[in-house]
């Protein structure tokens, strides 16, 4: 299943693979584990605002000193089932006036 905005600026693609392979135990975030990560947003406001509704997190947003994102901003939510949402902010990101 694909889902997709119109301008074509987001894509998902939920898949289903045979056979099914055996279970993966997102809490120990080993390499290659699949997780959702969202972009473009301001890191320690969203982190706020889902911490202040109840959901937890691995730690506090953290800026990293090297990698592709140094400079800019980031952190792991656990979802109802304990899966890692990722959220980054990159060290060049603008945000939006746009409420």
């Amino acid at each position: 299943m694909l889902l997709a905005t119109g301008d074509g600026a987001f894509r998902l693609e939920l898949a289903h693979a045979e056979p099914l392979l055996p279970a993966v135990d997102p809490s120990e975030a080993q390499p290659g584990t699949a997780h959702l990560a969202f972009t473009d947003i301001d890191v320690r406001q969203v982190y706020a605002k889902m911490t202040a509704l109840g959901y937890e997190a691995v730690s506090e947003p953290v800026a990293p000193a090297s990698g592709p994102i140094a400079g800019g901003w980031l952190v792991y939510l656990l979802d109802p089932d304990g899966n890692r949402v990722e959220l980054i902010q990159a060290p060049d990101w603008q945000g939006s006036d746009k409420s």
